[in-house]
């Protein structure tokens, strides 16, 4: 279902499963808990995703609302996980990054006073 890993300082969640009313859940706790983590930036990786609904891109809209610059999303390839976000018109809003190393490449964020 999820994979959740480090690597160059950032929380890695990789979802490789439908993001549905049955996983929405599960996703929702690892980006909280993530937010808690000594690190920069959180990627949520749904390149693996097949399918994501309503209850998906409403977890994933209230991450990015919290976490802001701090939370990363690469958007699925496959067209039927893509398809909600098009819908939708979130790709933009969610600023999704079209692979991983895009999403790792982001520098971070700037730190004041």
């Amino acid at each position: 279902m999820f994979h959740v890993y480090e690597q160059d300082g950032v929380n890695i969640i990789e979802v490789a499963c439908d993001l549905d009313i049955a996983s929405s859940g599960a996703l929702a706790s690892a980006i909280e808990l993530a937010a808690h983590m000594p690190y920069e930036r959180t990627i949520v990786n749904l390149v693996d995703c097949q399918y994501c609904d309503s209850t998906g891109l409403s977890v994933l809209v209230r991450a990015k609302r919290r976490l802001g610059d701090r939370l990363a999303i690469v958007g699925p390839s496959r067209t039927s996980g893509r398809r909600a976000f098009d819908i939708t018109e979130l790709t933009e809003a969610l600023a999704l990054c079209t692979s991983l190393q895009e999403a790792l490449s982001i520098p971070p964020r700037q730190k004041t006073g």
